[in-house]
Order: structure tokens, then C-alpha cells, then sequence
């Protein structure tokens, strides 16, 4: 005959706790994780203290670097208004008058008015360093010439020939209102010849004055009161 199981008992009390066993070993490295959001951007830090300043030693000399593009031109200095004087006159008539300043009448330019024709001669506007020049024709004389200064020969020339051309160039430093011309020695060495074919010219410039000028208006607007005194040609 059959019996039904009997009603469960009571629970135990729980057991001491055993011994700790040994390590297990090392698992398998697990899979990256995904890369997290970048943060929020922090507070800006107070500035620090400076450093201190100590000077390095001195680096070496670079390469020279490339041209650099041509600047604007500047403004124009004080002397762009210098004074200026030149002269070209040709002969008018041959063999002119000897003992005296040769007088060329021919103007081929005299804008200033520094050469005066009624005189036959330059008269220095400024201080300064001046050029001149002159090419006479020789014809049927002896002709001997010479340039002066203030009354006195600076130099001369001789030329025997019968058609030839005499020449000298010179650069002189004047003074304001020194005085410059041609002179023939006299009427027997007096061969400056002038006609349609051939000329005799005398020319002068201002190279550079002593200072600078800034006005323009340097001409003579009348005939200064100069004679000429006869001298002898070698002073």
C-alpha cells in the first residue's frame, strides 16, 4: 500500500566557510572598446609668471636674400632748380679785330645771356666750375689765339697752316662775374677765317656751382660797365 512523502524539514545552518583555492588562470584579452566623446573644453589657466630673459648667443650670418622690387621715386631734392648758363656762338665776319675780344655774333644759343655779344664776352653768373671750348678755321695767316681770364691768358695756340682747324677745350673754376673770351694776338697772326663753307665757334657751360642756387633768374638784363685795356698777348 502506498504512503504520501512527509512535510519538507527545517533548513540547516549554513556551513564554515572553506579554504580560498588557488588562482584561476589569465582570461583572453578582451576586444577595444569603443573611443569615448571628446570632453568639454576646460577653464583657460590663470598666465603664468615670465620666464627669465637670457640672451642666447649670437646665430650665424645668413645668405643674402633676394633683390627686393625698386622703391618709388622720392620727392625732389632742394638744388632740383639749379641755376644754369651755356653758350654756342659762331663767328660773323673773318679775321676780326686783334688787341681785343673777338667777337662772335652768330648765336646758336645763348639763353641765359651770360655771353654778351656787344662785349665779345662771358661773365660768370655763380661761383663754380665751368668748360670751355673753341674751334676757329685757319685760312691764308698764321693765326695765334689764345682764351683769357680776367685780362689774362689762361693759353694759346699757333697753327702755320693755310685751311686748317685750331681747337682747345679747358675747365676752369670762376667766380661770379669773372670775365671770359677770345683774343687774336695781332693782324699779323690774325688767320680766324669764317665764310658759307666753314666756321670758327666758341662754347662754354656751367659744369657744377659751388652751392646751390634755387632760383633760375641769373641772366644779365643789361651791358655791364667793363673796358677792355690794351695789352700785350704774353702777360
Amino acid at each position: 500500500m502506498f504512503s504520501p512523502p512527509g512535510l519538507a524539514g527545517a533548513r540547516g545552518l549554513p556551513g564554515a566557510s572553506g579554504s580560498k583555492g588557488p588562482a584561476g588562470a589569465t582570461g583572453d584579452k578582451g576586444n577595444m572598446g569603443v573611443n569615448g566623446r571628446d570632453g568639454a573644453e576646460g577653464l583657460k589657466g590663470p598666465q603664468g609668471e615670465p620666464g627669465p630673459c637670457l640672451k642666447g648667443d649670437q646665430g650665424d650670418t645668413g645668405a643674402p636674400g633676394p633683390m627686393g622690387d625698386p622703391g618709388y621715386p622720392g620727392m625732389p631734392g632742394p638744388c632740383t632748380l639749379a641755376v644754369q648758363s651755356a653758350f654756342s656762338v659762331g663767328l660773323g665776319t673773318p679775321f676780326p679785330a686783334p688787341d681785343r675780344p673777338v667777337r662772335f655774333t652768330k648765336v646758336l644759343y645763348n639763353v641765359q645771356g651770360h655771353y654778351n655779344l656787344a662785349l665779345g664776352i662771358f661773365i660768370a653768373p655763380v661761383n663754380g666750375i665751368y668748360v670751355f671750348s673753341f674751334h676757329l678755321t685757319v685760312k691764308d695767316k698764321v693765326l695765334i689765339a689764345g682764351l683769357f681770364h680776367n685780362f689774362y691768358p689762361v693759353f694759346k695756340i699757333t697753327d702755320v697752316n693755310q685751311l686748317a682747324t685750331a681747337s682747345q677745350k679747358v675747365v676752369l673754376h670762376l667766380s661770379e662775374n669773372d670775365l671770359i673770351w677770345v683774343q687774336v694776338k695781332d693782324n699779323n697772326n690774325n688767320g680766324m677765317y669764317v665764310d658759307r663753307e666753314v666756321s670758327s665757334t666758341f662754347t662754354g657751360f656751367l659744369l657744377s656751382p659751388d652751392e646751390c642756387y634755387l632760383s633760375l633768374d641769373r641772366s644779365f638784363t643789361g651791358t655791364p660797365n667793363i673796358t677792355i685795356p690794351n695789352r700785350d698777348y704774353v702777360v
